[in-house]
């Protein structure tokens, strides 16, 4: 369990809050994982450590509910299979936020990592259903996705060749 006082119950665009927030609450036993953490779809090994709670412009900083499944194939390999909370967000022509959304389906989630002394690659995905119903007999529903490649390589310094 992890919790800070950044937002007030649980808005991240307020400080100074004298309120708890959760930010991660999950168990896990074996490659099972239930609860609050970060996405699966994000790349922990690309991302740059910050103090900063927004992260880097660009990064996928989210924590989701979820149910992942880790299937670590050797120390340096493993894939990864999750259903999120659908946390869409949907507009409408007049600007209403998340008006009419209904979220009918879990998010689908899959990471492929490779991590070394050498660095990490990442692949992720995600799959998920929007559903719109403005209850006057409109109604849509699609489905939509998104993908992530991420790498990363540490400098390793030698004797011969030292870093400046």
């Amino acid at each position: 369990i992890e919790g800070d006082f950044f937002g007030t119950a649980g808005n991240q665009r307020f400080s100074n809050s004298d309120l708890l927030r959760i930010r991660q609450a999950y168990g896990q036993i074996g490659p099972l994982l239930a609860g609050q953490t970060q996405s699966t779809f994000m790349d922990a090994d690309s991302s740059p450590d910050m103090i900063d709670n927004f992260g880097p412009a660009g990064d996928s900083n989210i924590r989701q509910t979820q149910i992942r499944y880790t299937y670590q194939r050797t120390a340096a390999f493993g894939l990864d299979g999750a259903i999120e909370n659908p946390d869409a967000a949907a507009q409408t022509p007049a600007g209403a936020q998340n008006a009419n959304h209904i979220d009918k389906l879990p998010d689908f989630v899959a990471r492929l990592r490779y991590k070394d002394s050498w660095g990490a690659i990442n692949f992720s995905g995600v799959l998920r259903r929007f559903n719109f119903d403005n209850g006057a007999g409109s109604q849509d529903s699609a489905w939509g996705g998104g993908g992530h490649v991420g790498a990363t390589v540490i400098g390793i310094a030698s004797a011969a060749s030292p870093l400046p």
